[in-house]
């Protein structure tokens, strides 16, 4: 058994429009989605009712092209020095170290055992009964004297300002006989290419000379400054005007 309240069956709207104020009307069903009317420069809405918005439009945007991938070439660091186009066997020319020729060497040795240097040593004058005497040089306070060593006796000395200091520790003057020179000077002069074989305390050059003297040949050294070539004699230091003077050849 059903009941029927009141109210429960409220009656129908009446049709749209029929009473009440007119109100827009929704647009005619079609079937097909309708199309949108063509857009207009003008900036008001084309239909009533509707807020107009504007489409949008794709612009088409060109983008420059990829560069071509860089491949930097490889960079090597190496020490090898170029010598022309390399042999047919891919092996580089090895590197030959410059080859530097030393034309006087002073070579240290101790007085009473200096005979190995025998056929090295450089002969630079003789002694009365003629045996050999070789140009060496000797350090004494701070200074470097040219002087002599008697092979006869095994003992070197040299002029020392007012005499003659004879020391076992010294410095022998190798070099080929054909390199060097002795060229005649007098009064302190000095020729070019000269060999330099000590100095003064305070830094002045002395240079390997040589002088005659009581039918001797002496080595001993030229001081420019004394205008003389001093040798050791008999314990004294000998000066005198008339010399000569080591030089190179070349």
């Amino acid at each position: 058994m059903s009941h029927k309240y009141p109210g429960s069956n409220p009656a129908p709207p009446p049709p749209y429009g029929a009473n009440g104020p007119s109100q827009p009307q929704p647009p005619p069903y079609q079937s097909v989605y309708p199309q949108l009317p063509p857009q207009s420069t003008s900036t008001q809405p084309q239909v009533s009712g509707y807020p107009h918005y504007p489409g949008m439009v794709a612009i088409p945007v060109a983008f420059p092209p990829a560069p071509p991938s860089y491949q930097p070439s490889p960079t090597y660091v190496t020490n090898h020095i170029y010598h022309g186009q390399p042999s047919s066997s891919n092996q580089p020319a090895p590197i030959e170290p410059e080859k530097v020729v030393e034309d006087i060497q002073w070579v240290s040795a101790f007085a009473t055992i200096a005979s190995h240097l025998t056929g090295k040593a450089f002969i630079g004058g003789h002694q009365a009964d003629g045996s050999p005497l070789w140009v060496v040089r000797l350090k004494h306070r701070g200074s470097v004297f040219p002087g002599k060593f008697s092979v006869l006796t095994n003992m070197a000395s040299a002029a020392t300002g007012s005499k003659e200091v004879k020391l076992q520790d010294m410095e022998v003057l190798c070099a080929p006989m054909e390199n060097l020179q002795w060229v005649p000077a007098n009064h302190g002069n000095v020729p070019k290419n000269a060999v330099q074989g000590g100095k003064t305390m305070v830094g002045l050059p002395l240079y390997i000379g040589r002088a005659r003297f009581q039918q001797t040949l002496t080595p001993g050294y030229v001081y420019p400054w004394k205008k003389c070539c001093c040798i050791g004699f008999g314990g004294r230091t000998v000066s005198l005007q008339s010399y000569e003077v080591l030089c190179r050849i070349k």
